[in-house]
């Protein structure tokens, strides 16, 4: 690595950078790395997932993290190597072992960046074959300190690529074995806002939790009044999500014909919305932040999911309510279409268009609803489940394994 490479990678901004003053120590144990000539032997090999969170939190990296873990430790299983889980954000002891079980390794370093760097660089000693997984582009920097024979994958979500990204990060991602893209808009992107060679990209979609239970369908139409609902984070740097053209496109509908409308979720942007939706005559029930239970409750009670974002990389949570068999309302934006198939599982609206989204919507509260919700958990099983998942991160591994 080279000295300008260095000091990017020690120079991080305040949400990554490294606690204290780590450059003395980081320096030091670089060097010894590099002393010591460590050479790769002919055994299974030693994976590494880092992970801003695992364990600690509920959002959509998360739990993509937690299922990436569980199919890193079983792909290491069957081939006779290790695996080891390091979860930035994840308090100490917050280890889930339905998806890290002993005898893998898992750390929880709660923000201290420090310990983190330290614990990946002494790890790097292995003499193994060994692949660092890096399940966020701003993570990816941590490779560069790590010695030429450890091999990296950086895995890309969406929004996260889609402006050119720093020097460091650029340099991480022109190191790494492969680019992980969660969409084929995705890899869209890495391709050509951040130069990736196409060869260089997979695409490894993601899918629902193992730890998700799928529900029963009754298979029939819900009476009563029909109820959208959607999830999100309401904040301003969330607007993209498009909860207030939700509330706009209500609005032009005859009050007497509108959907009730169930928003999941909380944030800043709350007071805002509640006035919005207030003075447009929209009544919407903003349930906050609610458990997994509730959620589950409200999906049930739902006729429809609609979330017409202009920013999602994937969209788990589409595959949260195709599980309910709820047809979708989506955005012909970023990765969205790749999992709201339009008049398959539910409608794609132009991105920020009224009119086209009021008229979706009135289609997935009728008779099309049905139709898309039940092809839409079909799809769902298909493709979206678990084991599937598990194959394609083994098939992905081993591109990144290969010489």
């Amino acid at each position: 690595m080279t000295s300008d490479a260095c000091e990017i990678a020690l120079t991080w901004d305040e949400g990554l950078a490294p606690s204290a003053t780590p450059g003395v120590e980081v320096a030091s144990v670089r060097r010894s790395l590099v002393s010591g000539g460590m050479q790769r032997q002919r055994h299974g090999p030693h994976l590494v997932l880092v992970s801003p969170d695992l364990f600690g939190a509920k959002g959509g990296i998360a739990r993509i993290g937690a299922a990436m873990a569980m199919a890193m430790g079983r792909y290491a299983v069957f081939h006779g190597g290790t695996f080891e889980a390091h979860a930035l954000h994840d308090k100490a002891g917050a280890r889930d072992h339905a998806f890290v079980p002993e005898p893998h390794g898992y750390w929880g370093y709660g923000g201290h960046r420090g310990a983190l760097v330290r614990r990946l660089l002494l790890g790097s000693m292995r003499p193994t074959r060994q692949l660092v997984v890096f399940l966020h582009p701003n993570l990816a920097p941590l490779g560069l300190l790590s010695p030429p024979w450890v091999r990296h994958v950086v895995v890309a979500h969406g929004i996260d690529v889609w402006q050119p990204l720093r020097k460091d990060r650029q340099l991480a991602l022109a190191r790494a074995r492969k680019v992980w893209a969660v969409s084929r808009n995705t890899a869209w992107y890495l391709e050509e806002v951040q130069g990736v060679a196409h060869e260089r990209i997979e695409v490894v979609p993601n899918a629902l939790s193992p730890a998700f239970a799928l529900p029963s369908l009754d298979g029939g139409m819900k009476t009563g009044r029909p109820m959208l609902v959607t999830v999100s984070r309401l904040h301003p740097d969330d607007a993209y999500k498009g909860i207030d053209l939700t509330l706009e496109s209500l609005a032009t509908l005859p009050v007497d014909s509108r959907p009730a409308f169930t928003i999941i979720g909380d944030g800043p942007d709350r007071p805002r919305l509640e006035a919005l939706s207030k003075n447009m005559g929209v009544f919407a029930q903003f349930a906050g932040q609610v458990s997994d239970e509730a959620m589950a409750g409200l999906f049930r009670e739902a006729t429809a999911f609609v979330l017409p974002s202009a920013g999602e990389g994937f969209g788990l949570v589409y595959l949260e309510a195709m599980a309910y068999g709820l047809p979708c309302v989506a955005a012909q934006a970023g990765g969205a279409p790749e999992v709201v198939i339009d008049g398959v599982t539910g409608l794609v609206v132009p991105p920020r268009d009224v009119g086209a989204l009021a008229k979706a919507i009135v289609r997935v509260l009728g008779p099309e609803g049905l139709r898309f919700g039940h092809q839409g958990r079909a799809r769902l099983e298909r493709e979206f489940l678990y084991p599937r998942y598990e194959l394609r991160v083994h098939a992905a591994l081993d591109a990144a394994l290969g010489d």
